[in-house]
């Protein structure tokens, strides 16, 4: 899994929303660019932690899950 996964699975209207694309051992984010906010949940960042993967989920519910999150974004 790497973050050119995440951001192949991205539409061109949503990669303009997306300001950077980050990792680290324990989770993958994905940080608006402002003014774009997920009003659903008063966020700018998109954090999954990697541990999902390795127990109860697959690479395309973690793209599901961004998908349902950046589906609740709009500009602030």
């Amino acid at each position: 899994m790497s973050l050119q996964t995440i951001k192949q699975s991205l539409t061109k209207a949503q990669a303009t929303m997306v300001e950077c694309f980050d990792e680290d051992s324990e989770v993958y984010e994905v940080l608006l660019h402002s003014p774009y906010i997920n009003k659903n949940y008063d966020e700018t960042v998109w954090v999954f932690g990697k541990h999902h993967l390795e127990s109860d989920m697959t690479i395309n519910d973690m793209l599901k899950d961004l998908q349902s999150w950046l589906g609740g974004v709009t500009k602030q």
